[in-house]
């Protein structure tokens, strides 16, 4: 898990379409938006979870078996929802408590590990490959690519 600590209006970026920006934090909450693209579902991590029960009940197995699958990629996230996801209004704004998770596509998951004052400390769960940035750092990677491209 990576941990980064962020302020209000700080962003961070994963992999190159889904960006959390800090919204807002207040005493022991903070409201995390999210901007994602269209067939990546958002969810509180109670309603995912809720979600994986009723589709391992379904299927006959269980709820670390189907997170095992989802890690691996065997698991389309439409498998859930059917061939036409509902759209997500960009800048989707979720209120959480310390130890409360925002769930993206099935395989990303964000924890907030840590509310203290103006800053937040969020764990990020994700596969190997995407990449995890504050927002600067992958700005100047793109900046950098750019100019070498």
């Amino acid at each position: 898990m990576l941990v980064l600590s962020r302020k209000r209006d700080e962003e961070i970026m994963i992999g190159k379409t889904v960006k959390i920006m800090v919204v807002d934090i207040r005493g022991d909450k903070v409201r995390l938006g999210t901007q994602a693209p269209a067939d990546l579902e958002v969810h509180r991590g109670e309603v995912w979870l809720k979600r994986l029960e009723q589709i391992a009940a379904q299927r006959h197995t269980s709820v670390d078996e189907l997170r095992e699958e989802f890690q691996r990629g065997e698991l389309n996230p439409l498998f859930f929802y059917g061939p036409d996801p509902r759209n997500l209004p960009p800048g989707l704004v979720l209120s959480r408590q310390r130890d409360e998770v925002i769930n993206i596509g099935g395989q990303v998951s964000i924890v907030v590990v840590d509310i203290c004052g103006d800053k937040v400390r969020l764990g990020i769960e994700a596969p190997k490959e995407l990449q995890l940035h504050r927002l600067e750092v992958f700005n100047a990677i793109e900046r950098g690519n750019a100019l070498t491209g």
